[in-house]
């Protein structure tokens, strides 16, 4: 009984992972699903090199969307409280 709750909260944050990601600006979105929304593990080099932009760029929009990110989530989360 204990692993299917545990199982159910993990696909309820998956989820509002998922929908916080989704609200992020297209540059943004994709720097994050690529480097920690794939199965496979990829370094931060290849993300950078795979979108053609170079190491600071990809650095200072790879910050500026876990920035933004966490103030999504902490809304997201908010919302889904309050609808409980």
């Amino acid at each position: 009984m204990r692993e299917i709750e545990i199982t159910e909260r993990r696909r309820s944050y998956i989820s509002t992972v998922e929908k916080a990601v989704e609200m992020l600006d297209e540059p943004e979105r994709e720097i994050i699903e690529m480097r920690y929304m794939q199965k496979d593990y990829i370094c931060d080099y290849h993300v950078y090199d795979q979108l053609g932009i170079g190491n600071p760029t990809y650095r200072r929009r790879r910050d500026a969307a876990m920035e933004r990110l966490n103030v999504l989530l902490e809304t997201v989360i908010m919302d889904e409280r309050s609808i409980v």
